[in-house]
């Protein structure tokens, strides 16, 4: 997607990049494995910065 808007300039996605908008809707629509939870890997990366402090 970030491709797409720096290659294209499509920032709304109307045009170029429309595709890859559906395929990136899609793919956050569907649900997760199950397993682990969902964490947000900028809490994780700062609690490691954190921790080695």
């Amino acid at each position: 997607m970030l491709s797409c808007w720096a290659s294209s300039g499509d920032l709304a996605s109307s045009t170029a990049c429309r595709d890859a908008a559906a395929r990136l809707q899609e793919c956050m629509r569907k649900p997760q494995a199950k397993g682990k939870p969902r964490v947000s890997s900028i809490n994780y990366l700062l609690a490691r910065t954190n921790a080695q402090r």
